[in-house]
């Protein structure tokens, strides 16, 4: 691993321990053990390395959920390993969990984007429904309303530690096996 891809490591568990505001180019050049004139080296400043460490959780769940979902035998298995992996995905790392929750929550209230609300965010879910010719009418509702109950899951394991996610996420796949029938 290089020094940048360190820094953006060591960004993410500052981050993910305190928060954006708390997450000083000082604390993360010392998480990653390196010279705060590193950090400058390779990043313009505190909201480039923000970014990066944002991007670089996004990119790894959307290859994780993508790989499942190519996996998957049947269009309808698609549907059910997209919910099921990104819950497990967020269960296996909690720190990706937080930092996406603070980070897409900045963007918002700062007006730099509003990810979290983007009318594409769900459009590969509700295609994949659409493609598996599932119940429901309108394939949006229902993806809006199973990356709804994701998100409720991960803001609750966020909020009790003691929430378990990983089961959450099983349960909500069984509940979306009972609801969505070919």
């Amino acid at each position: 691993m290089g020094p940048r891809d360190r820094l953006v490591t060591a960004a993410i568990d500052v981050i993910a321990a305190r928060g954006p505001a708390g997450a000083s180019l000082s604390q993360i050049a010392k998480q990653a053990g390196v010279s705060k004139a590193l950090v400058l080296y390779h990043f313009s400043g505190k909201d480039e390395l923000l970014t990066a460490a944002l991007e670089t959780v996004l990119g790894e769940l959307v290859a994780v959920v993508g790989r499942a979902v190519d996996e998957a035998p049947t269009p309808a298995e698609a549907v059910f390993a997209y919910a099921r992996s990104m819950a497990a995905h967020m269960a296996e790392r909690p720190a990706h969990a937080r930092v996406l929750a603070e980070l897409l929550a900045l963007e918002e209230l700062t007006g730099k984007g509003s990810r979290r609300q983007h009318g594409d965010r769900w459009q590969v879910l509700a295609d994949l429904i659409r493609s598996a010719d599932l119940a429901p009418a309108d394939p949006m509702v229902a993806a809006l309303a199973i990356g709804g109950a994701i998100d409720a899951l991960v803001g609750q394991s966020l909020a009790d530690p003691g929430f378990d996610l990983a089961k959450a996420g099983q349960e909500l796949e069984r509940l979306l096996r009972r609801a969505l029938k070919p």
